[in-house]
């Protein structure tokens, strides 16, 4: 699948949304990868998917979860793994590998606290020990720290 097949997948269903919603624009942001993708390297030969997680109307800002799924929930989105209590336990349990349907690099948890929008991530040390593997510290921090 080429990048153009990625847009034209994708770029109909969303403007259909913007426009239902009556948004005069709208920005997405969506993860591109392949089966051998790995914290940005992308293999040619792979085939690519966008997988979107995130929605910003103008003048909006970020959509909260429950209208992003709502809104876009039957377009190619990052896995909902439910309503969790984030706390730091928590997302040590999501470093050691121990939640399940977290992906090997980690997760991102939204949430509205007081009608604002409140994003965490955690980073497996699975996927943490393998960019510090295979990049120098310098490359390996920045990564780490994007």
């Amino acid at each position: 699948m080429c990048s153009s097949d990625l847009h034209n997948g994708l770029a109909g269903p969303i403007a259909d949304i913007a426009k239902t919603q009556r948004w005069d624009k709208l920005v997405v942001f969506a993860e591109f990868h392949g089966p051998h993708s790995f914290a940005g390297i992308h293999l040619p030969e792979d085939p690519k998917s966008l997988t979107l997680f995130d929605a910003s109307p103008l003048r909006k800002g970020i959509l909260p979860p429950a209208e992003f799924l709502k809104l876009f929930g039957d377009l190619e989105i990052a896995k909902f793994l439910g309503i969790v209590d984030w706390n730091r336990d928590y997302a040590d349990r999501v470093r050691r590998g121990e939640v399940e349907g977290v992906t090997f690099e980690g997760m991102v948890a939204k949430g509205m606290v007081d009608r604002e929008l409140v994003m965490e991530k955690a980073k497996t040390r699975a996927w943490v020990d393998k960019v510090k593997a295979l990049h120098t510290p310098d490359e390996a921090k920045k990564i780490l720290e994007s």
